[in-house]
């Protein structure tokens, strides 16, 4: 069983890597690890980190640390909140930091073998490195995921796919439709506490000037 994962994961891995090869886009690498705890009833602490790359993964993007709180009224409601504190490239290419604050309300449905979820987060940023008056600006994103899961029952994969679009709220003089992602992949269960998530993602940027970008993602998420 276990080398079956190992096999699983390694061809997964490597045909999402073929995507990147005959794409004009960028492509990078987002690496990261999830811990949780249960604090109290339905109160959890979570912690997080990661490191993303792009320009072909030639150049590390950011990376951060984040940590928060959520709450589950039931198995279908929850509720969250955290803040992650990035250090990012920024255009003279040194590292500055980037403060982001999360508030997040989850509604999960099981339908059969299907777990559907919706999620709706508010995302404030605060950026240090100035160049003009709008990035003295805090920048507020409202993002809406909606995800869909398999479970196979017998196996230890379960397969998703979501799409998530990042809506502008206040960005300077800019407001709308900021990005969208879409992601295929699967989780891979390791123990009753623990599992890797393994996928790909696609990025489309809404600005005058950007890229595309595709990603790989790799997470090991760990419960305590």
């Amino acid at each position: 069983m276990m080398m079956n994962r190992k096999y699983s994961l390694v061809l997964f891995l490597f045909i999402l890597s073929s995507v990147s090869v005959f794409s004009q886009d960028d492509f990078g690498i987002w690496l990261g690890a999830d811990l949780s705890h249960k604090i109290y009833r339905n109160l959890s602490a979570e912690i997080s980190g990661s490191l993303r790359t792009n320009e072909k993964t030639s150049v590390v993007d950011q990376y951060f640390a984040e940590g928060g709180l959520s709450y589950k009224f039931n198995k279908y409601l929850s509720i969250g909140s955290s803040y992650r504190l990035i250090n990012k490239i920024e255009d003279n290419t040194d590292y500055y930091f980037r403060h982001k604050f999360f508030l997040s309300a989850k509604a999960e449905i099981p339908a059969g073998r299907f777990d559907l979820s919706a999620r709706i987060q508010y995302q404030r940023t605060v950026k240090t490195y100035i160049e003009n008056d709008n990035d003295i600006i805090p920048q507020d994103i409202m993002r809406l995921r909606v995800k869909a899961e398999y479970d196979f029952q017998s196996s230890p994969l379960k397969p998703y796919l979501y799409y998530e679009p990042f809506l502008s709220l206040k960005d300077g003089n800019n407001t709308g439709l900021k990005k969208t992602r879409y992601s295929a992949g699967t989780a891979i269960k390791i123990s009753s506490k623990s599992r890797i998530e393994a996928g790909y993602i696609f990025e489309n940027v809404r600005e005058t000037g950007s890229t595309d970008s595709h990603f790989i993602s790799l997470r090991y998420m760990f419960k305590f």
